[in-house]
């Protein structure tokens, strides 16, 4: 048995992804074990496969026509998996040499540990925020007035030693298999936004601790934070509530999914009567406020939707609507 299955998701940033693979590689001693499996999905350049090949020809890829999300693209390599664990990991991050003996030594050590991730800085150095509060009434509704609810600056005013958290970010997720076969497989429902969140939630519930180890350090280029972000697309500003409103429809009991949706709502007014200020008074902002509008506009209907957890099916990608089962999948 391998100690490791290392799980990479792309579309087009091969130069990205190579730095990715060449620090993996860098950092694989004689003493560990590691299979490394990349998925191409929705690619435009039909040729990122082939020239993966052709610089580690170690790598098994994967391929898929259409964006199939971070859930289902990871979950397809973690049921290949029949390592001791997984690592998912994001195509932007480069990791130090000692990075993947380090975290896997200290799963070893803490056989009572679901999922560990590390210290994240961007490429100039500044620390990543990839660790946060878990979506309850109080985060929403704190939510509605300050973005930074979810990541107050007091969880992260002491980065010595290893902590437990209530979640930790994609960007590099490294989890027991014994965790994952208990627990079960990222939730494919949220095809990308709060699945974190959610899983480091039923490992919890489980009895499996999630931990953050501060002393081992990755680079993270992209760095944005999974469960709400801020992107400028109106699809995204939609997805990223109504991931929230499942979570609470998964999680919650009724007293409190009756409760978020009037916050969420508010929230949402809020945030439509800032932009409608900007884009009156800054019209060289007016294209990004409009969009705003419109995706905080819909939120606001969703939060009186019958089902508001469901993502209306116009603003799904094309691999949360195509019957895209694994067996589907090519292997290249």
């Amino acid at each position: 048995m391998k100690d490791l299955t290392i799980s990479i998701g792309t579309i087009d940033r091969f130069d990205m992804l190579e730095r990715c693979l060449q620090s993996v590689y860098e950092g694989t001693t004689a003493t560990l074990g590691v299979e490394v499996v990349v998925v191409v999905n929705g690619a435009r350049d039909e040729t990122v496969p082939d020239r993966i090949r052709a610089r580690f020809p170690a790598v098994t890829v994967l391929t898929a026509p259409t964006k199939l999300g971070f859930c289902r693209m990871h979950n397809l390599v973690m049921r290949r998996s029949e390592s001791r664990y997984v690592l998912l990991l994001d195509d932007d991050t480069v990791l130090a040499p000692d990075t993947l003996r380090a975290m896997v030594d200290f799963m070893d050590a803490h056989p009572d540990v679901g999922i560990v991730g590390p210290r994240t800085v961007h490429p100039d150095g500044r620390f990543q925020k990839t660790y946060g509060l878990r979506p309850d009434l109080r985060t929403e509704f704190l939510n509605a007035f300050k973005l930074s609810s979810y990541w107050p600056e007091r969880l992260y005013r002491d980065l010595h030693g290893p902590r437990e958290v209530d979640w930790l970010n994609g960007s590099f997720l490294l989890v027991r298999s014994a965790a994952m076969h208990e627990v079960g497989l990222l939730d494919e429902h949220y095809y990308t936004y709060v699945c974190e969140p959610d899983w480091c939630y039923r490992m919890q519930a489980r009895g499996w601790k999630v931990m953050f180890v501060p002393e081992v350090t990755i680079v993270h280029a992209c760095g944005e934070h999974s469960i709400y972000t801020a992107s400028r697309r109106y699809v995204d500003i939609v997805r990223a509530h109504v991931n929230r409103f499942y979570f609470f429809h998964r999680h919650h009991p009724p007293s409190a999914r009756a409760l978020v949706r009037p916050i969420m709502a508010g929230g949402a007014l809020v945030r439509i009567l800032f932009y409608g200020g900007i884009a009156l008074a800054v019209p060289v902002a007016r294209r990004e406020a409009w969009t705003r509008l419109r995706g905080f506009w819909r939120v606001a209907r969703l939060s009186v939707a019958r089902r508001p957890w469901e993502l209306p099916k116009e603003l799904r990608e094309p691999g949360e609507l195509d019957d895209q089962r694994p067996s589907a999948i090519a292997s290249r």
